[in-house]
């Protein structure tokens, strides 16, 4: 196949100099896999992002065919939080990341890349922006790469919220915050891609 920054590939003449990465056609009782194994944090059946390039050609002992190149994995990512909020404004409670698939591998690389999950929930919260102490307390199945990974910690803050006379503003968004649009850049070359 062809990766994404390679190019396209032109299906009515295939020439060897249109493609630059292989991967493997498995057929088992069980079902059909397309799989990449060069990485060591994603699940065997999660292609990489680079990979998925719409089609590919198979070339087996009999045939020579185009297939379509489909991600079998999806880029989930979910954040909850449990507080309790005081009277003054303060708040404590607990937040759980949880992303699974494409979301949990580069959940990992960034876990890999910043040593611990201290500077990487410090790094998602903007804590130094919105006044969260971010205390890690577990992270489970990282080395399970087919299963969710999933980050806890203890969050607290006594700058998170606004007290007025008779209200609390308190904003939703701990983890994930925009403070701008990210649709609006100055200069755009091209389209907005997804994945």
């Amino acid at each position: 196949l062809s990766t994404r920054s390679f190019g396209t590939i032109y299906p009515d003449f295939p020439i060897a100099n249109q493609f630059n990465h292989v991967i493997v056609y498995a057929k088992t009782k069980t079902g059909e896999f397309v799989l990449d194994v060069t990485d060591r944090l994603r699940p065997y059946y999660l292609l990489p992002l680079e990979a998925l390039n719409s089609t590919g050609l198979m070339i087996t002992n009999k045939n020579v065919n185009w297939v379509e190149i489909i991600p079998a994995g999806k880029n989930l990512s979910v954040k909850a939080a449990s507080v309790l909020i005081k009277n003054d404004g303060s708040i404590k409670g607990v937040m759980r990341l949880t992303t699974e698939d494409y979301a949990a591998l580069s959940t990992r690389k960034l876990l890999v890349e910043n040593g611990n999950s201290d500077d990487l929930l410090k790094k998602i919260s903007q804590s130094d922006k919105t006044g969260l102490n971010i205390t890690p307390l577990n992270v489970l199945n990282f080395n399970i790469v087919e299963k969710p990974l999933i980050i806890e910690a203890d969050i607290s803050s006594v700058t998170y919220s606004q007290v007025t006379d008779s209200m609390i503003y308190i904003s939703p968004y701990f983890l994930g915050r925009m403070d701008d649009n990210s649709f609006k850049p100055d200069d755009r070359d091209f389209d907005i891609d997804y994945a």
